[in-house]
């Protein structure tokens, strides 16, 4: 087992790893100087010459996981299929799911391949929640069904390194922009330590093993 893999075993080392990484990378609360700049959003666009469009996704972000959820719970064969190639492999999930080819279980069974898989759609349907990992997974399957997104508010900003903090940031699904000379990022939940927060465990688990952090603890 490596370190990395002791330490997330180990709640306490694993908490710890994550306040030494809010430590090292989230700055400053300057939630008191975006506050007023979302009340007066049209008339600071003007001031202080940004575009206004993609200033509001400074104050919310699409969220597409729970409707694409909602989405697969009720999709049929077709649409699974889809979904599945869109992130992984339609043809490994059914292997997995059903464990022989169609022309194998018409030749034992004589029944029709597809009425077995229709029997097992929810298992399939589960399988293929499985395949998806990460926020642009989810937004690519919504925005390709043209699924409503809900919109989560953002709470809380802080002032963030450039480079690969905020990229890290960004690829966890994150809000991170650039305003009078700063990097911001913008946190959707409050009332909690930031090292609790569950977007934050998920990036700490894919840190490679090699990173830094894990010789901190």
């Amino acid at each position: 087992m490596t370190m990395k893999q002791e330490i997330i075993a180990n709640e306490s080392d694993f908490q710890r790893a994550c306040s030494l990484w809010v430590e090292r990378n989230i700055g400053e609360c300057v939630s008191s100087l975006m506050y007023p700049i979302g009340q007066n959003l049209e008339e600071c666009s003007r001031i202080f010459d940004f575009d206004y469009d993609e200033a509001l996704g400074w104050f919310q972000k699409e969220d597409y996981s729970e409707v694409v959820d909602y989405f697969i719970d009720d999709a049929d064969l077709e649409d699974l299929e889809v979904v599945a190639d869109m992130v992984g492999d339609w043809s490994d999930v059914v292997d997995e799911v059903i464990g022989v080819s169609e022309e194998e279980f018409e030749e034992e069974t004589g029944v029709e391949y597809s009425q077995h898989l229709e029997a097992n759609i929810k298992q399939l349907r589960t399988k293929v929640k499985d395949l998806i990992t990460n926020d642009s997974e989810y937004v690519e399957i919504g925005q390709h069904f043209n699924l409503d997104p809900d919109y989560n508010e953002v709470f809380e900003y802080y002032v963030v390194p450039e480079g690969w903090t905020a990229r890290d940031l960004g690829n966890a699904g994150q809000i991170v922009f650039e305003f009078a000379g700063l990097r911001i990022w913008g946190r959707q939940t409050t009332g909690q330590s930031i090292s609790i927060d569950s977007w934050l465990r998920d990036l700490m688990r894919n840190l490679d093993d090699d990173h830094w952090i894990w010789g901190k603890v």
